[in-house]
């Protein structure tokens, strides 16, 4: 357990390094010249994807997972929808004009004609070398805890456990949950803020392409 604590102790403070490195190079790419659309597309998905990080690790040090977890699917959801533009037939500063004007991505289609609704998006992204995990995760997490019914199995499989033991029912911290599921949590967090590391850094030799070539490259599909 004590060795469960010092990896999560340590897998948190990487992610508060990816914060510094997100905001590091988002201003970097997106102060940069030229700037269209696109940039600020990406900058507002940033933003909140920052700002939520922030909440993420700070609710998982309170010992708060139940309000941490749903966070998952909610930056998976911000990484597809910056994923999504890779997708489509027409320019990312047409894409960003039609989400500006009100437009829904799951409403959207993809090259291949296909409506590019979250689980849809994550599915096609998992199938990434060493991603498999991502559309069972999506799954997991916005059927389970994002909508209580996994919460509540496990915290009353917890009350339950020993009759003997009497618990209250109204905890202010998560001592239900193991170390070990806590772990699993903050490690596809990671994963997920790494992708989205990745992703702005290929936006970034992206501006740089076109600042010296006037011309753009898709970002790799």
């Amino acid at each position: 357990m004590c060795f469960n604590r010092n990896i999560m102790s340590e897998l948190l403070k990487n992610i508060d390094e990816s914060i510094d490195r997100l905001l590091e190079l988002g201003k970097e790419t997106f102060e940069a010249r030229p700037l269209c659309i696109y940039d600020l597309y990406c900058s507002a998905v940033l933003n909140k994807y920052v700002n939520l990080l922030r909440g993420f690790t700070q609710l998982m040090r309170d010992n708060n997972y139940i309000a941490a977890v749903p966070l998952v699917r909610v930056h998976l959801n911000l990484f597809l929808q910056l994923y999504a533009s890779t997708l489509v037939s027409y320019g990312f500063d047409e894409f960003s004009k039609k989400i500006f004007k009100g437009r829904r991505i799951h409403n959207m289609k993809d090259s291949n004609g296909k409506l590019m609704k979250d689980k849809y998006l994550a599915k096609k992204f998992s199938k990434r070398e060493g991603l498999g995990w991502m559309s069972v995760m999506y799954d997991e997490v916005g059927n389970g805890y994002a909508h209580y019914s996994n919460y509540i199995a496990s915290s009353a499989h917890s009350f339950l456990e020993d009759e003997e033991k009497v618990m209250p029912i109204i905890l202010s911290e998560d001592g239900f949950v193991s170390d070990a599921e806590k772990l699993e949590t903050s490690i596809k967090i990671n994963q997920i803020t790494e992708n989205m590391l990745a992703f702005i850094n290929a936006r970034k030799a992206q501006k740089k392409d076109y600042f010296i070539n006037r011309t753009y490259k898709t970002i790799t599909r």
